[in-house]
């Protein structure tokens, strides 16, 4: 809510997926942020630095499964990160 709710005060939508809760295999999850047409994907975690590798894993999930352009550019959520 610390992150979510100033964005919803400024007139965004914002939606939040409980991955900890949740646990889908990185294709669902990126089918769900894929469902929602962000504009913006924030990564964050419940545990202390132990639950880097896993944002950092996320990331690079979002990353490779980027859509392209014609010419090759990704242009979605590979250029926020």
């Amino acid at each position: 809510m610390l992150i979510g709710g100033p964005r919803v005060d400024a007139g965004h939508t914002v939606k939040l997926i409980d991955h900890d809760a949740y646990g889908w295999d990185y294709p669902r999850l990126i089918d769900e942020i894929r469902r929602c047409d962000a504009e913006c994907v924030m990564l964050g975690h419940t545990g202390s630095t132990a639950a880097r590798p896993v944002c950092l894993a996320t990331g690079y999930q979002l990353y490779q499964n980027d859509e392209r352009d014609e010419e090759g550019e990704q242009n979605g959520y590979a250029a926020l990160l």
